[in-house]
């Protein structure tokens, strides 16, 4: 199967599905931009004990360059129904209990950054097995099966 075809989160889950070996016991996820935060909240469904240590330099939770508080005319490039976190629906529905002044098929980035920021926020607050690091990877090393 061609991953370059399917969607980005399609593709985590995948090879999540395939790759999760059920020895790990901890995985570092680098980078919480969108990507990051699906990365995260798929470990947290598929295997709620593993430990997982964020690490971000800039201290994102989520919404990443992508979609930062920059500017308000700039619109995600699909349409409400089709943006997720967790689950199909999830920003729709997001949308429907927020502040935010009229539910348009196509959201300002900032929107949906805030939707990605505050789902993980929640995650994090309430699995203790994943921790946060504000701070800059600059290398990986393997040892004993392992990295650091």
């Amino acid at each position: 199967m061609d991953y370059q075809s399917r969607q980005p989160s399609y593709v985590v889950w995948h090879l999540l599905k395939v790759d999760l070996r059920m020895d790990m016991h901890k995985v570092a996820v680098i980078g919480m931009g969108y990507s990051g935060a699906i990365l995260v909240e798929r470990l947290k469904s598929l295997t709620p004990a593993l430990q997982v240590d964020v690490y971000d330099h800039a201290g994102s939770t989520g919404s990443g360059q992508a979609y930062q508080r920059d500017n308000l005319s700039n619109l995600v490039n699909r349409p409400a129904s089709l943006m997720y976190l967790r689950e199909y629906g999830d920003f729709k529905e997001w949308l429907r209990q927020s502040p935010v002044p009229s539910i348009k098929t196509y959201q300002p980035r900032p929107v949906f950054g805030n939707f990605i920021e505050e789902t993980l926020k929640s995650s994090l607050r309430s699995h203790s097995a994943i921790q946060y690091h504000r701070e800059s990877v600059i290398g990986i090393t393997n040892e004993q099966g392992g990295y650091t």
